[in-house]
């Protein structure tokens, strides 16, 4: 009898000594963030829960936006960017804005807003002809389909400053190019290829220490 207390006792001790109590089931964005404290910062909000389910944010209401839809693309008339002004009558300097793997979305049309304030013309381009995504998957299908054939999205860009230094009110010389993750690149390449820009900054995007920059005439800098 008391080698079987003993035994049912030290059985105990066993399963409250490896138990690591109720982990609480991931069913939203906001559990998501209090299981793995990391938020991926797009629009709307991303998090990734242990298991590797994406959850994002919902959003209740829409992003306040001043600026406007423009076609930039002259064989493309249905493709749309996004451009905000300053106050004033210019000219100003501009920037090109380029988009995550997400697409054009709200968030880049509000960072536009934000260096409008700053007193620049902003023109947020579009790499995926329209197409905006929340899901990693169909992000990465439409990042791999533009690298896998690049020259269309060189064509976006040499549009998009073709049509900023057109512009009346735009410092034809003062141009910049500004990219996050897949813009990021983008921006990148901007200036390593010579697209028009007097600088380029990355966020979080691919640089090639190795490549070949006797083309490049535009500064870089790299977050």
């Amino acid at each position: 009898m008391q080698k079987l207390l003993l035994a049912f006792v030290s059985l105990v001790v066993l399963v409250g000594c490896n138990s690591t109590g109720t982990t609480k089931m991931v069913s939203s964005f906001d559990d998501c963030v209090a299981q793995t404290g990391e938020v991926m910062e797009s629009y709307p909000r991303q998090c990734r829960d242990n298991d590797g389910k994406t959850w994002v944010e919902e959003i209740s209401e829409p992003v306040s936006l001043n600026g406007n839809g423009i076609a930039y693309h002259p064989d493309k008339p249905d493709l749309t960017g996004y451009v905000a002004m300053p106050e004033g009558d210019g000219p100003f300097p501009a920037l090109i804005l380029i988009h995550e793997w997400w697409g054009l979305n709200d968030n880049i049309r509000a960072f536009a807003d934000q260096f409008a304030e700053q007193g620049y013309i902003a023109l947020a381009v579009d790499l995926y002809d329209g197409e905006v995504t929340d899901t990693r998957d169909r992000a990465m299908e439409l990042v791999t389909a533009v690298r896998g054939d690049t020259e269309p999205a060189f064509e976006n860009l040499r549009h998009a400053v073709s049509y900023l230094q057109s512009r009346d009110d735009v410092i034809a010389d003062s141009l910049a190019s500004v990219g996050w993750c897949f813009g990021g690149g983008w921006a990148y390449q901007m200036a390593k290829n010579d697209l028009g820009v007097e600088a380029s900054i990355m966020y979080y995007g691919q640089f090639e220490p190795e490549a070949d920059f006797m083309h490049m005439r535009s500064s870089i800098l790299g977050h």
